[in-house]
């Protein structure tokens, strides 16, 4: 089978990290091409089974040139790979890689990455819209395709991201270290602010413990004033962006996610996997498809600061909690393993092409 998949960029994010596993897991079989609309520099990895293409266009150009440009692109790429089956990863784009692609008889399939209903705006509600020329749709919960219309809901499919990050794979059996962690960009729908001030309220009760949290964004300055007048410099750190936090992470006790919204987090999947005990709020998207409450890890109200500070005091100081919710949450390494959510992807393109 031909397969080819298309996004903006190949750049850093959730999409980015999707295509290249989804692409690597695929190309065992089948003739894989990953295309994109800029000419990045891709930041993860991809098998030298995988023909990576670019149209090298800018999103600066004048817009009736760069849409002419690039139905030209589109239908220079068709005829180049002929693919039996398109994953078109960017919405923007779907609606003419519909149209392009089925004269070219290939199946075309979008997918949901984000959080639909913090998009209202009529751009993308027109998008949304046009989701039904696709023959197929992806999304990563129950409450992301419920955004959609109907008719693209009944031809679409849930299927949760897969654990990319092979630091995350393998639980840490040495001595861990009493810290709450929490890896994401630093923005305020990340929440840090509250997972500041959350662990402020229990700090004195928990002289022994502290708070990493790894990530970069323009909300840092704010969180060092904020960590700074909660006098806990020496207490809660912001060691920057790694691409291995997770090789630190696992080393910690408790995980926590204070996302305001979420698509589906990658960061609470990971962290699950290499066996945290986490605490998450229960922010629309994600958190409930991945937590069952007090059996693989803690829910809390979203935004509840205070149930959030009750829930790591909890964690904190019962052992045995940490270690069953710990050995529970390994589970997702297998359910959510690259093969596994690939399988499914696979399977669901065979039955839209079938259909």
């Amino acid at each position: 089978m031909k397969i080819l998949f298309y996004n903006y960029s190949l750049n850093m994010g959730g999409i980015e990290r999707t295509i290249s596993m989804l692409s690597d897991e695929f190309s065992c079989e089948h003739e894989v091409t990953v295309c994109r609309f800029c000419d990045d520099l891709p930041q993860y990895s991809f098998s030298e089974r995988v023909r990576l293409l670019s149209f090298g266009l800018s999103s600066a150009q004048n817009r009736l040139v760069r849409t002419a440009r690039l139905i030209g692109k589109i239908f220079e790429l068709f005829r180049k790979t002929r693919p039996d089956v398109v994953f078109c990863m960017n919405k923007t784009h779907l609606p003419l890689f519909c149209r392009i692609g089925h004269l070219f008889g290939a199946t075309v399939i979008g997918a949901e990455r984000s959080n639909p209903r913090l998009h209202q705006n009529p751009r993308d509600l027109r998008l949304r819209e046009k989701s039904v020329f696709a023959d197929g749709f992806v999304f990563q919960t129950e409450r992301a395709k419920a955004a959609y219309p109907l008719e693209t809901q009944k031809k679409g499919i849930v299927i949760p991201n897969a654990i990319c990050n092979p630091d995350a794979l393998e639980a840490f059996h040495g001595e861990k270290s009493r810290t709450f962690v929490s890896v994401g960009r630093l923005e305020k729908v990340k929440g840090f602010d509250l997972l500041i001030c959350a662990f402020a309220q229990i700090a004195d009760r928990l002289p022994d413990w502290d708070l990493v949290i790894y990530g970069e964004g323009k909300e840092r300055s704010a969180l060092e004033e904020l960590i700074s007048s909660l006098g806990l410099n020496e207490r809660v750190s912001l060691p920057g962006a790694d691409m291995h936090a997770f090789l630190k992470a696992r080393e910690c006790e408790v995980f926590v996610l204070s996302s305001r919204s979420e698509g589906m987090p990658n960061a609470l999947l990971e962290a699950l996997s290499c066996g945290l005990a986490c605490v998450s709020f229960d922010c629309e998207n994600g958190p409930r498809e991945l937590i069952e409450h007090e059996k693989n890890g803690l829910l809390v109200e979203a935004e509840n600061r205070d149930a959030l500070s009750e829930a790591m005091l909890r964690l904190a100081q019962d052992g045995r909690l940490r270690t069953a919710l710990s050995e529970l949450g390994r589970s997702v390494s297998t359910t959510h393993s690259p093969s596994a959510i690939a399988e499914r992807w696979l399977d669901y393109a065979k039955q839209r092409m079938n259909f």
